[in-house]
């Protein structure tokens, strides 16, 4: 065998590192804690610094998803390792969205990305105002409680009306052939409280809430909403809305189109305009939308298992070629059939080559989004990689098998393709007995 041993690779691998290169550091996000009406505690833990020193690590946090540096942030040191960040100067009742980040001299990388609300204010009036009791000084005024106008004030003035809230509803985004995501945001909340917000849609015009909805938490401010189970090539019409104790408020209906789906032997596929032609699948083996992980395969075997080790992989100490359309070797062949395979390095190297990569959110999972040349889009969640019992680096890094093997070393190693939520990918070796992820192509 003519790598390192066994255990320093797996190392390696974990680490994701391309031989010697420097890269953007890992860094994760941790519970938000200790929440007030303006304030709370975040921070996070740098695991790898990229093989270049972190100058700089904290958390950065808005209003609306994926904040960066260039929102508000907290600056808490450098180096690997735990950090703790106070989050102040926020507004009440307000729902913001944070991230650990880290920089090195590569770039700045950021953690998963949580959310939180803060507390309502909650200050009460103190009664001096001029609904309390009159003291009887004031002109007219009767402390012992004359029958006359001037007598005590009781503080039962007229309450305020309660209107219904306003909201308004943001363009619809990430259309696909069977999903969308969409939202709006809550301007006012008619004086009394928002207890539900999100949107609602339907084929036919003025959805309402008796019609398909999400729900997409309470208060003021903005939301999103993950719009599923649409069909093909059809018109939808949405509205965002909102419910306090007045009734439930719409906002302005805006329309969409779901794509129109392209199938291989059952499996949809999205062209993206590649040099070569290739057609790559919407969703990876074990799913059934783009935005599930589905199912860790170890190289060259066939079904997804409990435990992924040298002792029970079947591929791994053995001289193998490309396994690419080999229904023995390829699952994407035996299970999908047809013209469906693993794609090889090249393949994956041309997707790479060839699309913009955008880490994104779909349907609550992480992963990045590749535009091909021709506007065609296909979303590959992130998912990690398993070895023995564990699923490492779910959040935060994707890690898909080629056909390959590794050319150095054809024995124990195969290559794979993966992409980090920097928007970074690359072409790398790993040990064949991990469960990795498979999104299969077709000519």
């Amino acid at each position: 065998m003519k790598k390192l041993p066994v255990l320093l690779v797996l190392i390696a691998s974990l680490l994701m590192s391309c031989k010697e290169e420097k890269e953007q550091p890992i860094v994760k996000t941790t519970t938000v804690t200790e929440i007030t009406e303006s304030s709370a505690i975040c921070g996070g833990e740098v695991i790898n610094d990229g093989g270049s020193e972190v100058t700089a690590r904290g958390v950065c946090w808005s209003t609306n998803q994926n904040t960066t540096i260039e929102d508000n942030k907290t600056t808490d040191g450098n180096g690997v390792g735990n950090f703790t960040s106070n989050i102040q100067n926020l507004v009440p009742n307000t729902q913001y969205y944070v991230r650990a980040y880290a920089t090195n001299e590569v770039g700045t990388s950021y953690g998963d990305e949580v959310s939180f609300i803060t507390l309502e204010n909650n200050d009460d009036n103190d009664g001096d105002g001029d609904g309390g009791n009159d003291d009887g000084n004031d002109e007219g005024g009767n402390d012992n409680g004359g029958d006359d106008d001037g007598g005590e004030d009781d503080g039962n003035d007229d309450e305020p009306e309660i209107l219904l809230p306003e909201v308004t509803t943001l363009t619809i985004t990430e259309i696909d052939i069977t999903s969308a995501v969409g939202g709006g945001e809550v301007t006012s909340d008619g004086g009394a409280e928002v207890t539900m917000r999100g949107v609602c849609w339907s084929i036919n015009q003025n959805p309402t809430i008796d019609n398909k909805h999400t729900e997409d938490g309470s208060g003021v401010g903005a939301f999103t909403s993950n719009i599923s189970n649409l069909a093909m090539n059809t018109t939808y019409y949405v509205r965002a809305y909102a419910i306090n104790e007045a009734g439930t408020a719409y906002g302005e209906e805006i329309t969409f189109t779901t794509l129109e789906g392209n199938f291989i032997n059952g499996y949809e596929y999205v062209d993206l305009g590649l040099p070569s032609g290739l057609k790559w699948a919407t969703h990876n083996i074990g799913a059934t939308m783009p935005y599930e992980i589905g199912s860790y395969i170890a190289w060259g075997e066939h079904a997804p298992k409990d435990m992924y080790s040298i002792d029970n992989s079947t591929t791994y100490g053995h001289e193998i070629g490309d396994i690419s359309g080999d229904i023995q070797y390829d699952v994407a062949s035996f299970t999908w059939e047809g013209t469906w395979r693993i794609p090889t390095e090249t393949e994956a190297r041309e997707l790479i080559d060839n699309c913009t990569i955008e880490w994104t959110v779909k349907n609550n999972v992480q992963g990045a989004l590749f535009t091909g040349p021709n506007g065609n889009q296909i979303f590959l969640p992130s998912g990690g990689f398993a070895t023995e019992g564990n699923i490492d680096f779910a959040d935060s890094e994707g890690a898909y098998w080629t056909s390959s093997p590794d050319p150095s070393d054809p024995v124990y190693y195969s290559t794979f393709f993966y992409f980090y939520n920097t928007n970074f990918a690359n072409i790398g070796w790993f040990s064949r007995y991990a469960g990795l992820l498979i999104r299969p192509v077709s000519d």
